[in-house]
């Protein structure tokens, strides 16, 4: 693969992460349930979850955090 195929997906998972972070605050604040004053981390985990099993080894993960 060329090296601008990655360059191009980084820069979709980048935009996709930032639009759920501004969509996920703006309907926390509007909901009431925003009571952090830093609710989101700097950057966010490219890491792929393929199936059901790294899915919830991911939400274990943040739920023990």
């Amino acid at each position: 693969m060329q090296s601008g195929y990655f360059s191009f997906v980084d820069t979709i998972q980048k935009k996709i992460l930032r639009d759920l972070k501004a969509r996920s605050t703006m309907n926390l604040k509007s909901s009431g349930l925003f009571t952090k004053e830093k609710l989101w981390s700097r950057a966010g985990s490219g890491r792929c979850l393929w199936n059901d099993d790294t899915v919830e080894a991911a939400c274990k993960y943040v739920r023990e955090q």
